[in-house]
């Protein structure tokens, strides 16, 4: 797969346990190196923020959540457990973006 933007997601960011769900968006059967998404949304009546990042490695295809992060710092990944779980990839507890998986 080239590394390019397979889809674009638009988010409302709201408090739900530091992610939200992006509905609607289908992910490939198996995770490939590169995979890209962008995210849009409009925090507190700003203007449109819109970011280019990595879908983090996934065994199988679950729920798909976007994390948002100070310094408008966007993560894609998928989870089965939601976010208010110990075994879902980031903790509620994270307030730095993890780094970017290639």
């Amino acid at each position: 797969m080239a590394k390019s933007i397979i889809y674009a997601l638009n988010c409302q960011p709201h408090e739900m346990g530091g992610g939200v769900v992006a509905a609607g968006f289908t992910l490939p059967d198996q995770w490939q190196p590169g995979m890209k998404v962008k995210v849009r949304w409009k925090p507190n009546a700003r203007d449109w923020i819109e970011k280019t990042t990595t879908i983090r490695w996934y065994a199988t295809p679950e729920r798909l959540f976007v994390h948002f992060f100070a310094n408008d710092e966007v993560r894609v990944l998928s989870s089965s457990p939601f976010p208010r779980s110990t075994l879902h990839p980031i903790l509620m507890n994270v307030t730095i973006a993890p780094p970017e998986e290639e």
